[in-house]
């Protein structure tokens, strides 16, 4: 029978340990290949940031708040779409 040779399982050991410090340097590179993507394409679009928008939003508010004294602003009602009408449905033809 064999012996197990230790410096197999040193060699193995480390192979894997390479394969793993490869693969996590793949991860990384993707993802900050994806981010520069979307973040291209959100310029392109012309996309706020969320904090453009949450600035925005609170300027907004304190404009409304001005024009209504202090009061928040209600909300308007939406309008409820009209019924709509149904044709009346012909009557039907008595069968002989």
């Amino acid at each position: 029978m064999m012996k197990p040779d230790p410096k197999m399982f040193d060699d193995l050991a480390r192979a894997a340990g390479g394969a793993m410090s490869l693969l996590h340097s793949m991860r990384e590179e993707i993802r900050h290949s994806v981010r520069n993507q979307v973040e291209g394409f959100m310029e392109k679009m012309d996309f706020v940031s969320r904090r453009e928008f949450e600035d925005l939003k609170a300027t907004v508010q304190k404009m409304r708040a001005a024009q209504t004294g202090g009061k928040p602003a209600a909300p308007k009602a939406a309008k409820k779409p009209a019924a709509k009408k149904t044709a009346k449905s012909k009557p039907k033809a008595k069968k002989r």
